[in-house]
């Protein structure tokens, strides 16, 4: 399981709310359409993809016992944000690094700074 007694779900849980809201204020600076949708309910947070012809509705970017698998997708799809947001502001991440979202998103905000949005 992805929780544990030194990461329980509730941490987990606070960290993906965290990047979130980060993503949201950089979507809304940048004025960028993010390639998935994320609503935040609170503890029942979800994401979705932003276009009509999916197959895939709506699933949890938060972890419980029963729904590992479902938020797996969810941090993939945040992810596939996370990277577009930095691919839109030039920013250059190695293969190595692609799972480190909190990098990830430091590099795109040192970039808005240092450069400006395109």
């Amino acid at each position: 399981m992805l929780a544990s007694a030194e990461f329980p779900a509730d941490y987990i849980n606070a960290c993906v709310g965290s990047v979130l809201h980060l993503l949201r204020v950089m979507e809304n600076y940048l004025g960028v359409t993010l390639p998935f949708r994320f609503n935040l309910k609170g503890a029942d947070t979800v994401i979705y993809p932003n276009w009509t012809h999916s197959n895939e509705r709506e699933v949890p970017l938060y972890l419980t016992d029963y729904n590992l698998e479902r938020f797996i997708i969810g941090l993939s799809m945040m992810s596939f944000d996370i990277l577009y947001v930095c691919y839109i502001q030039a920013v250059d991440i190695p293969l190595d690094s692609i799972t480190q979202s909190a990098t990830n998103i430091r590099k795109a905000c040192l970039n808005l700074v240092t450069e400006g949005p395109r």
